[in-house]
């Protein structure tokens, strides 16, 4: 039996392709928790400042232009469908001024394929790749170390979460909660066998 006691890792939310709704809910589980992922990751740097030093230029205005995007392509989507969306992220890609900018927009493409009624885990995967070329963290780590070990990839799996362990703030995970750190020492530790 599976030592792992986490919710997602109960048969009903395997990818089977006779079951879409429920390749649907782990596929929605992956999106939330890079989403998560990205949100803790950007709060603790900002918080991590000092009270001598001044938040990071321009934060509170790059969050809340990330939220506008989000909330502009989630509209997109549901209005439009999801290639409209696509092709609108795909136009915020080209006008983007950063790496980080267009990382992000990668992560968002893969967000809104991954929540369409017809998730393509292997677009998002490369969506994933992308990302993590273009701007290297935490976040895009365990987008692919995710979809990878959905798809049963465990020796790629397996890098991506020792990777995203070892990015995390603090290094080997130490800035995340007691809960995430222990599963995913437990699942580094499942793959290892």
């Amino acid at each position: 039996m599976n030592e792992l006691n986490h919710p997602f890792d109960r048969p009903e939310f395997k990818l089977q392709k006779k079951r879409p709704k429920k390749s649907l809910i782990i596929v929605i589980a992956i999106v939330l928790s890079a989403i998560a992922g990205g949100a803790t990751y950007f709060y603790l740097q900002v918080k991590g400042n000092n009270a001598n030093q001044q938040p990071v230029s321009g934060s509170n205005e790059m969050v809340k232009e990330a939220l506008s995007v989000s909330r502009e392509i989630a509209e997109i989507a549901q209005t439009q469908g999801g290639e409209a969306a696509q092709k609108k992220i795909d136009e915020k890609i080209e006008q983007a001024e950063t790496k980080k900018e267009q990382a992000d927009l990668y992560t968002l493409k893969l967000s809104t394929l991954l929540s369409s009624n017809d998730p393509n885990t292997a677009v998002a995967l490369q969506y994933a790749y992308k990302a993590e070329e273009i701007y290297p963290t935490f976040g895009s780590a365990l987008n692919i170390a995710d979809l990878e070990y959905a798809a049963k990839n465990n020796t790629v799996a397996l890098k991506y979460y020792e990777l995203y362990m070892e990015r995390s703030i603090g290094g080997d995970g130490e800035s995340l909660d007691p809960t995430g750190k222990t599963f995913y020492e437990r699942r580094i530790q499942e793959l290892k066998v």
